[in-house]
């Protein structure tokens, strides 16, 4: 399976923003630790590179005076992630994880393609949000290796613990400005849509605030982002939907990072951080039933965690959370 000009161009987008990631990451703690690099190639057919930000709670004793005073970033990841393979002859409902609604399912017996880049950083402070993203492609080749089918996808997304109006405003308009460029119909659906996939009906709350949640974007219509019918302007082509893939990439830091240069340095009491650590139960509640994410062991169970003051700032975020919020 040869592989596209398309592919091609996006491979070298994604490493490329993989890296970006990492560095404006450690600018935050020039003095602290370091991502770590690590390489897999899981098989013959999948292989994976990621940088891997851990074991940070180390006392600081005897550090310059210039270096802050704890690390900011707990932990975080930033993974890229390279598959290739054969459809089995049968395919359907026998495989797991094609029954999702609006899933594109390869035909029996064709090649396919998949890149992604996804991650996710959990800062120390309570005040700082947890912040995770995602960029994917996905090619479709014929037995002969022949394109036949391509398409785009994506999320960005935000999770405090405690409710900066400030932060929820300004990440939201940065992504609603990255994607006015490329159509004016495309943020509020996929706003919408990052609402209700990052949502925990047992509960009855959404995960964090949300962002943008996009996929199977390419030239088939789209009975999401299709808000006007047929001739609803958004990217279609190929060229336009890579420039908007992007855009929204380019977009993930400077929606992310003034934020965590305003929180991750601020103190917190004891129950703050036990608040975040709950809070982050529910992130991993969310990865385990309702997505294929990943756990980083971050997490605290309470019983009854939710019981707090009406009037508290913790009640604030819960309000929040039942109820979807126009941030931009």
């Amino acid at each position: 399976m040869a592989a596209s000009v398309a592919r091609t161009r996006v491979l070298h987008f994604m490493r490329n923003l993989q890296r970006d990631i990492v560095d404006a990451l450690q600018s935050l703690d020039p003095q602290g630790p370091k991502f770590s690099e690590h390489s897999a190639k899981v098989s013959e057919q999948v292989s994976t590179t990621s940088y891997i930000l851990q074991d940070t709670n180390i006392a600081r004793f005897g550090a310059i005076q210039s270096a802050a005073p704890f690390a900011p970033l707990e932990k975080a990841n930033v993974a890229f992630s390279l598959a290739s393979h054969s459809m089995p002859s049968a395919t359907g409902d026998g495989i797991s994880g094609l029954q999702k609604s609006g899933v594109i399912v390869p035909p029996a017996d064709s090649q396919f393609f998949g890149a992604s880049l996804s991650t996710v950083i959990h800062p120390r402070s309570p005040h700082a949000p947890t912040c995770h993203a995602n960029w994917r492609y996905f090619e479709v080749h014929d037995s002969a290796g022949r394109l036949q089918n391509w398409w785009f996808g994506g999320v960005a997304d935000l999770t405090p613990a405690y409710v900066y109006e400030q932060d929820c405003r300004e990440f939201h308009r940065t992504l609603k400005a990255a994607c006015a460029k490329h159509g004016d119909y495309l943020y509020k659906p996929m706003k919408k849509w990052c609402d209700e996939y990052l949502y925990l009906p047992f509960r009855q709350e959404a995960r964090g605030i949300g962002g943008i949640f996009f996929d199977n974007l390419s030239s088939h219509p789209h009975p999401r982002l299709d808000v006007n019918g047929p001739g609803t302007k958004r990217p279609t082509s190929a060229e336009e939907c890579f420039q908007f893939f992007k855009s929204i990439g380019a977009a993930f830091l400077p929606s992310y990072m003034p934020i965590l240069r305003r929180r991750a340095f601020m103190p917190w009491t004891e129950a703050e951080r036990n608040w975040q650590l709950s809070r982050r139960g529910r992130y991993v509640e969310f990865n385990l039933i309702a997505d294929e994410g990943t756990k980083f062991e971050t997490a605290r169970w309470v019983y009854l965690s939710d019981n707090v003051p009406e009037w508290s700032r913790e009640a604030e975020l819960l309000k929040v959370l039942k109820v979807p919020q126009e941030w931009a």
